[in-house]
């Protein structure tokens, strides 16, 4: 009863119940789902004398959009309750509310739900005994608080305890460690498309023609304009779907396409394969699991796909794919044999065993235990150091934290980039520029507007890069040496084998590791090697140092594997934060000083 989403669903009940109840009404007010701060429950009190319920009325009707809509929704719950029991009154909240959503989205999300999910099971077997009606219920729920709380109802059943099926709809706002998306084989559904007479909320009816003398229907260009404009907003939908369903992994997701006819759905699409897909060809797909083959087949490890369509000269495209997909290609039906084998190996009794043969193997422990949770990849932006004074010596970076997948065009239009895309847009800048245009923040905007039409930036990414910071940085003595040294390689990829002891302290000796990543800029001076890494860390000058600790595992490692490649000695290692124009040297020398 204490817990925030407990609280705030007995005040909505509470308030559903009699709104003029002060405490209940301002904590729901108070609470995530509404979230009206002090100062804004201090201002609506000024309106009204009288009870809290007066003064929001008050507020409402002198035009708050936020009143209105509280008030809006408080009337709707208390209209439904009328003749609805308690139980349906509290999902009605959560489903109007989405209390379920957002206290998920809270740290200690699934602890509490499972609390929401409780309370909903208190109510169910409270109108299961007889009783009905939302106050009996509230009173119910005193006397169960006055007792010390819950103390024979169940909890909820807890979802990671099993298998659950969901539609996409229904897994909206949820995530579980595996995922799997079935029925991709499904086609889109155009039945309302073939209907005689269309309508487009935007564009109006579309109809078709009837030849009066021979009573032939014909279509019209009004009916093909809004039964384009209806598939487009169809495709779209579906698109966001299957971005909803593919994201609900946390850990692992599995896509699987029955295909109807086989190897020759497959050399249909092998034409039209590219990456990324024409718009047209993904129009013309006839459901969303063509779209995931085609993205499939274009990928490398999609080797399987490309020998089923006898198509294994098809040229992939030279980019990089992220993390790494398998595919596998299934075909025929099971045997009766194979059947039977199976079920007589599971009718057949188990080998009897000595006890002492019995303890042997029950506890016998894998002597590679550790080789067997070491990665076979890490990458530069994943180690973390401490002293920096031994480029070799470097661990793991636990955050804990999962890479967010990347946003969608049409989410990025409506969220904005997020901070690591933003800083992938100028580490785009910095490697593409050309080193002659950057004098002024005139010229960098140019820039900026030559990529963009080049297709190497979108606009809100061009958007999102400062030209004055990148001016300033080439107008500095470090800039000027980056852009007149021939030897600059900018956006330098690398990939070298490593002691995975490095890494992972308990790692088996000899135990190799691969180490990747990409570094912004190095160039040759007469004393060894400078690498150069840039940031778009919000940060004051004040507090570069401090920030510039958290990535001196990652100047670490590029400098290690930059004297694995070359044979030569790196002498500085420079971090840039172009927000504040300041650098930090993470070398030796310069640390000292």
């Amino acid at each position: 009863f204490d817990t925030t989403e407990i609280a705030s669903a007995l005040a909505w009940l509470q308030i559903i119940d009699n709104p003029r109840q002060d405490i209940p009404l301002l904590a729901a007010l108070r609470s995530p789902v509404w979230g009206f701060d002090g100062d804004k429950l201090a201002e609506i009190r000024t309106r009204a004398e009288g009870d809290y319920y007066t003064a929001l009325e008050t507020a409402a009707a002198e035009g708050d959009p936020d009143c209105i809509g509280f008030l809006e929704e408080l009337k709707a719950l208390r209209f439904a309750s009328a003749e609805a029991d308690s139980a349906s009154v509290l999902w009605d909240i959560y489903r109007r509310m989405r209390f379920l959503e957002i206290f998920s989205a809270m740290p200690d999300g699934e602890k509490r739900r499972e609390n929401l999910l409780a309370l909903s099971e208190l109510a169910r077997r409270f109108e299961s005994t007889g009783h009905r009606g939302l106050f009996p219920f509230l009173l119910h729920l005193e006397r169960v608080r006055e007792s010390g709380g819950l103390r024979t109802s169940a909890p909820a059943p807890k979802e990671a305890a099993g298998v659950r099926i969901l539609s996409i709809h229904r897994s909206k706002g949820l995530e579980y460690p595996v995922v799997f998306l079935c029925g991709l084989g499904k086609r889109f559904n155009t039945t309302d498309l073939n209907k005689p007479v269309l309508y487009h909320q935007k564009y109006g009816l579309g109809a078709k023609g009837v030849d009066r003398e021979t009573m032939i229907q014909f279509n019209t260009s009004a009916r093909t304009g809004v039964a384009l404009a209806l598939k487009r907003e169809m495709l779209a939908e579906e698109m966001r779907l299957l971005y909803v369903a593919m994201t609900r992994a946390k850990e692992k997701l599995i896509l699987i396409h029955s295909l109807s006819y086989g190897v020759s759905d497959l050399k249909k699409l092998a034409d039209a394969v590219d990456y990324p897909a024409d718009p047209r060809i993904l129009a013309s797909c006839s459901g969303v699991g063509q779209w995931v083959l085609l993205a499939a087949m274009a990928r490398p490890e999609g080797a399987v796909l490309r020998r089923a369509a006898e198509r294994e000269d098809l040229p992939l495209p030279k980019v990089t794919f992220g993390s790494p997909w398998s595919i596998s290609w299934h075909t025929g039906a099971v045997s009766r044999e194979v059947v039977q084998r199976k079920a007589e190996t599971e009718a057949a009794p188990a080998p009897s065993l000595a006890p002492e043969e019995l303890a042997d193997r029950l506890l016998w422990v894998y002597p590679y235990a550790a080789a067997s949770v070491t990665p076979a990849k890490v990458t530069a932006t994943q180690v973390a150091g401490e002293d920096g004074e031994d480029p070799g010596q470097f661990l793991l970076r636990q955050s804990g934290e999962a890479e967010p997948f990347y946003r969608p065009d049409f989410a990025q239009e409506t969220l904005g980039l997020t901070p690591s895309q933003r800083g992938t847009a100028l580490h785009t800048v910095m490697q593409t520029i050309r080193l002659d245009k950057t004098g002024s923040p005139d010229a960098v905007r140019e820039e900026l507007e030559r990529l963009t039409a080049q297709e190497y930036l979108t606009p809100l990414q061009a958007q999102s890069v400062d030209p004055a910071a990148v001016a300033r940085f080439f107008a500095s003595p470090l800039g000027r040496a980056i852009a007149e040294n021939p030897t600059l390689q900018r956006e330098y990829p690398f990939s070298i084998l490593a002691e995975a002891g490095r890494f992972f302290p308990e790692a088996p000796e000899r135990e190799e590791i691969l180490l990747q990543g990409v570094i912004d800029a190095w160039f040759r001076e007469p004393d060894g090697l400078t690498v150069v890494d840039f940031k778009s860390d919000r940060v004051s000058a004040a507090g570069v140092g401090e920030r510039a600790e958290r990535y001196r595992g990652q100047l670490a490692a590029y400098a290690h594997a930059l004297e694995v490649l070359t044979g030569e000695t790196v002498r500085r290692r420079i971090l840039w934060f172009l927000g504040p124009n300041q650098p930090v040297y993470l070398d030796r020398e310069k640390s000292k000083k």
